[in-house]
């Protein structure tokens, strides 16, 4: 939610597509499951939907992701960005709700 009397962001919600790949889509979603899924619940991620997309030259891994202005403000102060990207993803769309 987006305050424009005082300006603040209180929630913004961001699509995430990753290109995954035949060979390895079993270890990706695994690896999202264990791994990713839990470490952005704590701190306070939540992932909204998730679902695969398939054309006939690539399948994608989609998820909806809403965060409160805390959790915006705990990635500004993750420090600097690999390579200029903190996120290996093919698209994010980021939207103030």
């Amino acid at each position: 939610m987006y305050d424009l009397v005082a300006g603040v962001v209180e929630m913004m919600h961001q699509l995430r597509i990753y290109e995954i790949f035949e060979q390895n889509k079993a270890a990706f979603h695994d690896r999202f499951r264990d791994h990713a899924a839990r470490i952005m619940k704590s701190y306070g991620f939540d992932i909204i939907a998730m679902w695969e997309s398939k054309t006939n030259d690539r399948t994608e891994f989609v998820y909806l992701l809403a965060m409160s202005r805390r959790c915006l403000e705990l990635g500004d102060s993750l420090g600097p960005m690999k390579n200029g990207r903190r996120s290996r993803s093919l698209r994010t769309l980021s939207m103030v709700t």
